[in-house]
C-alpha cells in the first residue's frame, strides 16, 4: 500500500501488509503481525534459525494459564504455533495492544 495527498506526488509512504488469503477471503495475517511485533519488543530473540522468546513472556503466560513452547526451529515453525492456539494469539495480540 502506498499512502499520497494527492494521485499527482511522487513522495508517500509505503507500508507492507501482510495478507493470508486463503481465511476468510483474504484478511489481515493476525499471526504474523503479532510475531513481528514480538520480535521488535524483543519478546522473542532470533538466535541462527531457533526463535526463543524470552522468560517474560512465557512465564505471563503460564500466569494466565496458557502454555507457550519456548523455542522454535524457522520462522514459519513459530508463526503457525502461534496461530494454532486461538487463547495463546488473543494473550500476544493483547499484551502488544497494551504496549502498542
Amino acid at each position: 500500500m502506498k499512502f499520497t495527498k494527492t494521485r499527482n506526488e511522487k513522495t508517500g509512504q509505503t507500508v507492507s501488509i501482510p495478507v493470508r488469503y486463503s481465511q476468510n477471503g483474504g484478511s489481515i495475517w493476525r499471526e504474523y503481525e503479532v510475531f513481528s511485533l514480538l520480535l521488535q519488543f524483543e519478546f522473542i530473540k532470533k538466535s541462527a534459525a531457533w526463535y526463543v522468546f524470552s522468560d517474560d513472556i512465557v512465564k505471563e503466560a503460564e500466569e494466565a494459564g496458557l502454555e507457550l513452547k519456548q523455542k522454535h526451529n524457522g520462522e514459519r515453525t513459530c508463526i503457525d504455533y502461534i496461530g494454532a492456539d486461538e487463547k495463546l494469539l488473543d494473550f500476544l495480540s493483547n499484551k502488544m495492544r497494551e504496549l502498542v
